[in-house]
């Protein structure tokens, strides 16, 4: 008898596990650039991979490839949220800005997502739309290469 409770408990967990494993698709060539010593340690602790949620709902991928004193080269990933009106994942690659120690993305249709850096492993983040106006919390975690 446990044999086959152990065999449906084991199934169970490995359904929860696969529905929680979302893709987010990432371009096949990414390369994260080391940052040059000219860059501030504020900014240059931005570089790499995060990983997290926008609003406990959209999974999300950051990765940023390289930064310069004023800018950084993004791409910026997400899967999908059919609550939200997100049914397919995507990805796009942008030049994003500083604004004091905030990392700006710039994405299409008004909207960007901005990263505080919280810790040296963890991002404070806001997405915005312009219109309607409406933004989301996220948190990102940072993630091996």
């Amino acid at each position: 008898m446990v044999r086959p409770i152990r065999t449906i408990v084991c199934a169970i967990v490995a359904a929860v596990a696969a529905c929680a494993a979302v893709e987010v698709p990432l371009p096949k060539e990414i390369a994260v650039v080391q940052p040059a010593t000219s860059v501030p340690k504020e900014q240059a602790a931005f570089s790499g991979k995060w990983v997290g949620r926008w609003d406990n709902v959209l999974d999300s991928v950051l990765v940023v490839e390289e930064v310069t004193p004023m800018a950084a080269l993004v791409v910026y990933a997400y899967g999908v949220a059919p609550e939200r009106g997100i049914s397919r994942a995507g990805w796009t690659r942008v030049q994003a800005h500083f604004e004091g120690p905030d990392l700006v993305v710039p994405l299409n249709n008004g909207r960007e997502a901005r990263y505080h850096m919280q810790d040296s492993q963890s991002l404070v983040a806001t997405f915005t739309y312009t219109n309607p106006v409406r933004s989301y919390p996220g948190i990102m975690k940072r993630a091996a290469n």
